[in-house]
């Protein structure tokens, strides 16, 4: 995951609006790591896309779908975009970033998803 973007405008949107706890809340946890841990654990994710696809599904809820359809307008430069897709591709992002976060913690490898502890 390179860009981020989308995800500090997310985060700027919700402290200006005086929500700072909720886009605190947004962002990956302890207990993301752990439960991204467990699932190559268990089998559950062999890929870097099923991965993906898990945490995202666990992020969705977090979202604040009017802001983050605002956050994507302003960081892509749109009119206009379905909350849908805003709240899709801040999820991936999400997604990507706790992955990454796992990986610099030494806990996954994202070549293959293999646990490392």
């Amino acid at each position: 995951m390179r860009d981020y973007g989308i995800l500090f405008k997310y985060v700027e949107l919700l402290e200006k609006r005086g929500r700072g706890y909720e886009a605190r809340r947004a962002l990956p946890t302890s207990e993301d790591i752990e439960y991204l841990k467990r699932a190559v654990t268990r089998g559950m994710v062999r890929t870097l896309d099923e991965a993906i696809k898990l945490l995202k599904s666990r992020f969705r809820e977090r979202i604040d779908v009017d802001v983050a359809a605002e956050a994507y307008r302003r960081h892509y430069g749109v009119a206009d975009v379905s909350e849908d897709m805003a709240v899709e591709e801040l999820s991936r992002v999400l997604a990507g970033y706790a992955i990454e976060i796992a990986e610099q913690l030494g806990e996954i490898r994202l070549r293959n998803l293999e646990l490392l502890r």
